[in-house]
């Protein structure tokens, strides 16, 4: 498997090798490959093609052919009737949205992602007049709200200034932090390492594997608890090419009151 690591971590931008790549990754059903990097590059995550994405989502919506983690996590710990101030950070999910208002009349939905998508989620939002969802692109935007259930659906790992924007959000959090679908190593060498993403390719990305023990101290000393720590079956990974445990999970806290 190293020989393997080695080939899919070649820096190579030629489009036909990057398939070539692709078949490699996909035959030995690789997703990640660790490397050397120290930081993860600027402008990491590309937006894909988004025409007629969200339109797509508002249309089918109804089938219930998403993830519903979330949901159940809200069903178990609010009322139908409650007040709930929702924060997805890196949400781009208007069928998980929709589907949430039928369940929560009263629930408040904030989206923080890239500009691109915001320009065309918003557009939607606006032509369909759907209420009490709002978008940002910035954390800022959000300085004055509070919330009480924080989601970082997949997104955490993708974002270089994570820890920065992680204590913000545990400040302004007055009830539940989920991280889900993401990865995790146990070793206490590192507090993260950064991975190539393969299984995406010609699309070349990186993002973080975790310190399980570093990032859960991290949230714990912002005065909450870990509630649940349980393997992301949406999804499963492969972690065969690694030297060392890596476990892909969806971790729940709540806040200290």
């Amino acid at each position: 498997m190293q020989v393997i690591n080695k080939i899919l971590n070649l820096e190579i931008s030629n489009f036909f090798w990057l398939l070539i790549m692709r078949k490699i990754s996909r035959f030995y059903k690789i997703y990640f490959i660790p490397t050397n990097k120290k930081n993860l590059p600027l402008n990491n995550h590309p937006v894909g093609y988004l025409k007629g994405f969200f339109e797509h989502q508002f249309s089918f919506y109804k089938n219930k052919k998403f993830n519903l983690y979330v949901y159940y996590l809200l069903k178990k710990n609010f009322k139908k009737n409650a007040k709930i101030r929702f924060l997805d950070y890196g949400g781009e999910n208007l069928d998980l949205y929709l589907y949430l208002k039928d369940q929560f009349p009263r629930i408040e939905i904030t989206i923080i992602n890239q500009n691109k998508l915001n320009i065309e989620l918003k557009r939607l939002i606006r032509n369909k007049k759907i209420k009490d969802i709002k978008v940002f692109k910035n954390i800022k935007n959000s300085k004055n709200l509070k919330y009480n259930f924080v989601h970082f659906g997949s997104s955490l790992q993708y974002l270089r200034n994570y820890e920065k924007i992680l204590k913000f959000l545990l400040r302004k959090t007055v009830g539940f932090l989920c991280i889900s679908a993401s990865s995790f190593f146990y070793e206490d060498t590192k507090k993260r390492i950064i991975t190539k993403q393969v299984n995406l390719l010609p699309i070349i990305m990186y993002c973080y594997i975790f310190n399980f023990n570093y990032l859960k101290k991290l949230i714990i000393s912002q005065n909450f608890k870990i509630l649940s720590k349980k393997a992301n079956l949406y999804k499963k990974i492969n972690f065969n090419n690694f030297d060392f445990k890596v476990d892909h999970l969806n971790l729940v806290f709540k806040k200290n009151i």
